[in-house]
C-alpha cells in the first residue's frame, strides 16, 4: 500500500551501504607515532594526535567509498477497492489486485422460500503515503479514510433475521520502522463509525494493530507450482454503542474490550519464471485466503472469533475481477452478528493512482509479504 533492497515492509525496505574498497600502502615515516605522517608527495607535514587515526588512512592510490546519497521522500496517493480491512493488508502498500479478494457482488434466489437475496461487502479507501528514503529506521506513514458497506437483504419475510444493513465510515493510520537485520514493525490506529440500520444502533470503534513482518512466512510447497504467505498480527478492538438499545454482541454490555491474534494465510500457483505445462496454466488464476481472528472480550471474559475462507479464480489478467466460493463464520467485525454463510460471488477489486501520482504502492512484489 520505488523499491529498496531486502524489502521487507509497505513502504519499503533496509539500506545497504557500499563496501570499502581496500586502502593502499600508507606512505609514511616511523615518526608517524610522534605526530608525523607523509602526504601524497612524500612530504611530512605535521598532525595533531587526534588527526592521526584519519591521516594514516590518506593515500595517494587509493579512497573511502562513501554510502550513495539518500534519496528525497516520495509520496503516493491512490484508491482502491477490497473487501474488508484484512483484504488491505498494509495501506501503504495493499494486497495486490490478482491476490485480493475483492469486494463481493451476490445475487440468489431461493424458490422453495420464494426468496431473493442481494447481497454486497465491501470496502473504498484512498491512501496517502509519505516514505521516507534515508538510512533511518523510520520507513513513512500512511492516512487512509474508507467506507466499508455489508448489506444482505431478503425478500421473503421469513428470512428476514438474515438481513444485515451496516454502513461504516473510518480512517486509519499507519506508521513503519525497519529492524536492524530484516524486516520492519509497522504499526496501526484505526477508528471508525458503525450504523446498523436493522437493529437501529450506533457504534464506536476504535482499533490497534501490531503488524510485525519479520514473522511472517513465505514458503514454496514441495513438489508443486503453489506457494504461500502466513501473516500474523496482535489486535486490540474497543467498541462503544453510542445510539440504540441493542447490547454489543461481542460481550452482551453497552461496550467491549477484544484482545487476540490475527493471521491471514494466502496461496497462490507461481510460475517462476518459466513457462508451466498445459494442464497447470490455469492453475495461475486461482488464489486462495484465510483470515482468522480469535479474540477474548476483556469486560465479560467472553471468547470468540471470525473466520472467513474463500477460493476465487481471475477472470481476467490483470485480476480486477474474480468469481468466488467464500464461507464466514463467527461474530461479524464490524455489526457483531452471529454468521454462518456459504456464498459464491461475483468479486471486484482495483487499486489506482490519483493523477500526478505513480501508484507504485498498487504493485505487487516477490518479498516476503506476497506469495
Amino acid at each position: 500500500m520505488g523499491r529498496f533492497p531486502e524489502h521487507s515492509g509497505g513502504f519499503g525496505g533496509r539500506h545497504e551501504f557500499a563496501p570499502q574498497r581496500a586502502l593502499g600502502p600508507r606512505r609514511a615515516t616511523p615518526d608517524d607515532d610522534e605526530g608525523e605522517v607523509a602526504d601524497g608527495a612524500g612530504v611530512k607535514r605535521f598532525v595533531q594526535p587526534s588527526e592521526q587515526v584519519n591521516a594514516r588512512r590518506i593515500t595517494s592510490s587509493a579512497s573511502i567509498d562513501l554510502p550513495p546519497p539518500a534519496a528525497k521522500p516520495r509520496t503516493d496517493f491512490v484508491w482502491f477497492v477490497r473487501k474488508d480491512l484484512a483484504d488491505v493488508g498494509l495501506f501503504s502498500k495493499p494486497t495486490p489486485n490478482a491476490e485480493a479478494e475483492g469486494a463481493e457482488l451476490s445475487w440468489s434466489r431461493n424458490n422453495i422460500t420464494r426468496d431473493t437475496i442481494w447481497q454486497v461487502d465491501g470496502l473504498f479507501a484512498v491512501a496517502y503515503t509519505y516514505l521516507n528514503q534515508d538510512y533511518s529506521p523510520f520507513i513513512g506513514v500512511t492516512i487512509a479514510p474508507y467506507l466499508k458497506v455489508n448489506r444482505e437483504l431478503h425478500s421473503a419475510l421469513s428470512a428476514a433475521d438474515n438481513n444485515a444493513d451496516t454502513i461504516t465510515v473510518g480512517g486509519s493510520g499507519e506508521i513503519g520502522f525497519n529492524m536492524p537485520k530484516r524486516g520492519a514493525n509497522y504499526f496501526r490506529a484505526h477508528w471508525s463509525e458503525t450504523e446498523d440500520h436493522i437493529a437501529n444502533s450506533r457504534v464506536s470503534q476504535v482499533g490497534l494493530e501490531w503488524i510485525p513482518t519479520y514473522l511472517r512466512l513465505h514458503r514454496e510447497i514441495p513438489g508443486t507450482y503453489l506457494t504461500y504467505n502466513l501473516n500474523p498480527e496482535l489486535r486490540v478492538d474497543y467498541d462503544r454503542r453510542s445510539d440504540g438499545l441493542t447490547p454489543i454482541g461481542f460481550s452482551g454490555l453497552n461496550e467491549s474490550l477484544r484482545i487476540g491474534p490475527q493471521a491471514k494465510f494466502l496461496v497462490r500457483a507461481t510460475d517462476f519464471g518459466q513457462t508451466l505445462p498445459d494442464w497447470a496454466q490455469p492453475l495461475l488464476s486461482f488464489r486462495g485466503s484465510v483470515t482468522y481472528h480469535w479474540w477474548t472480550e476483556v469486560y465479560s471474559g467472553k471468547t470468540g472469533s471470525w473466520l472467513d475462507a474463500s477460493l476465487g479464480y481471475n477472470l481476467d489478467r490483470s485480476g480486477n475481477v474474480a468469481l468466488a466460493f467464500s464461507y464466514k463464520k463467527g461474530r461479524n467485525e464490524e455489526s457483531a452478528k452471529l454468521t454462518d454463510l456459504f456464498k459464491i460471488s461475483l468479486n471486484v477489486k482495483t487499486c489506482a493512482a490519483f493523477f500526478g501520482f505513480d501508484g507504485k504502492l498498487c504493485g505487487g512484489d516477490d518479498s516476503e509479504e506476497s506469495p
